[in-house]
């Protein structure tokens, strides 16, 4: 990244985007810091993306605010370009689409074991039926 695409955003900003590894939320990432925002018909034809919108969800999973807007493609159709939101808003604080939490196998495993053992008592505690 040159200096001139990252000079306007604060460096825990630029951080938590450098963060991000995988390889279609990074594209996505780095086509906004150099061009200001991306298309989604941009993310088909430049990434072969076709799911962008469940690409930015990643990219919005990871605590990175993604602000969108509907514009008109080549073919004058409605399409949605992103750009970032608020740096300030970088963990989504003030926005319903919050960072995912990660819980790690074995925490998963037992809240499984603990709603089958649940889901087995109801079970049995429930009377017969004729």
């Amino acid at each position: 990244m040159s200096s001139a695409e990252t000079q306007h955003y604060p460096q825990e900003f630029l951080d938590r985007l450098n963060s991000v590894t995988a390889k279609k939320p990074r594209a996505v990432i780095q086509h906004i810091l150099k061009h200001g925002s991306i298309t989604s018909e941009e993310m088909r034809t430049l990434y072969g993306d076709e799911k962008p919108s469940k690409t930015i969800y990643s990219v919005r999973q990871r605590g990175i605010p993604i602000a969108n807007r509907h514009v008109k493609s080549t073919q004058g159709t409605s399409i949605v370009s992103y750009s970032f939101g608020d740096p300030a808003d970088l963990d989504g604080a003030t926005s319903p689409k919050a960072k995912r939490a990660a819980y790690s196998r074995e925490f998963r495993k037992m809240i499984l074991m603990a709603i089958r053992q649940d889901r087995k008592n109801r079970r049995a505690a429930q009377p017969p039926q004729a």
